[in-house]
């Protein structure tokens, strides 16, 4: 294992950090609000807080801003971490030197400030991609569209707000227009959930987080309507996060399409004819959609 599955309130401590620096506060306001948002994590001295001083450390030596105080809480905290963790202590002696360099000292750095930006998209509001990437030419559902419908959304923070979508396909002859259009075409499952090898349920959500005004443009969805009182789908399972993520870097867009968004809804099934479930069914990329079989229904008994 990585340090980083080791240790993941690190990284965590990082982004509060910087998104703290980034809505305008100081080094000190920063470090501050830091320790307060984690201070659950610090009364353990002997896992999660040793992680958030070591956080702090790297992210201000990151900038050449770290400061003595927090520069030896953090060597503190790699030697307490080498202690409970002795398979990872070669590890982390490697890093503290690193982290705990001389070069990283010094006065405060200068953050940009950002202003957050936030898809003014309601609950329901639904939008149509057209499938059009060369690379599927091929495939049956080019010339399709995806359908996303907006589910909810969480907040993570004031500048990471996911908004998260239950996925439909159609031909070019099928965009809905009313709520009962778009139940009859069911949603995408992306995952099942098996716990002690009982089916409980599936997974239909796909979020996409940190969506800029420029990323908003690039990713070319045009919007149908609002269907907020679409029922939602078939034994989903009931969970505040979501496994299927989009994230929104360069390589997302492609030959002037949302290539992210295609290769997620095609890509298991870009050499032609493959099968997916459809909300309860079992679907067949040819074109006509052809109903296979029944999914499997969850197991709730046990």
């Amino acid at each position: 294992m990585s340090l980083a599955e080791y240790f993941p309130i690190i990284e965590d401590v990082r982004a509060s950090y910087r998104s703290y620096r980034e809505q305008g506060g100081n080094r000190q306001e920063a470090v501050e609000k830091t320790l307060a948002e984690y201070a659950a994590e610090l009364s353990d001295t002997d896992d999660d807080g040793p992680q958030v001083w070591i956080g702090l450390a790297e992210v201000l030596g990151r900038r050449k801003e770290l400061t003595e105080e927090i520069r030896a809480k953090a060597e503190q905290a790699f030697a307490d971490l080498e202690r409970a963790f002795p398979e990872v202590s070669a590890q982390l002696r490697a890093r503290t030197k690193v982290v705990c360099a001389d070069e990283k000292l010094g006065p405060e750095a200068a953050y940009k400030k950002r202003n957050a930006y936030v898809p003014d998209w309601k609950i329901g509001d639904t939008f149509i991609y057209q499938i059009r990437w060369e690379r599927y030419k091929s495939n049956p559902l080019f010339g399709w569209y995806i359908v996303l419908r907006k589910s909810r959304e969480i907040v993570w923070g004031w500048d990471n707000v996911e908004q998260v979508f239950y996925v439909s396909v159609c031909p070019p002859d099928r965009i809905p227009k009313t709520t009962e259009d778009l139940e009859m075409l069911g949603y995408v499952v992306k995952n099942t959930v098996r716990i002690q090898g009982h089916l409980r349920g599936y997974r239909y959500e796909l979020s996409i987080p940190r969506i800029s005004k420029r990323k908003e443009k690039l990713m070319g969805l045009q919007k149908i309507g609002c269907f907020p009182d679409a029922r939602p789908p078939l034994w989903k399972y009931q969970t505040q996060t979501v496994e299927n993520t989009l994230l929104l870097f360069s390589a997302a867009f492609q030959d002037g399409c949302f290539a992210q968004l295609e290769r997620y809804v095609i890509g298991p099934y870009e050499h032609g004819i493959g099968t997916i479930y459809l909300d309860g069914r079992a679907g067949k990329w040819d074109g006509t959609r052809e109903i296979l079989q029944p999914a499997e229904p969850p197991d709730v008994t046990t």
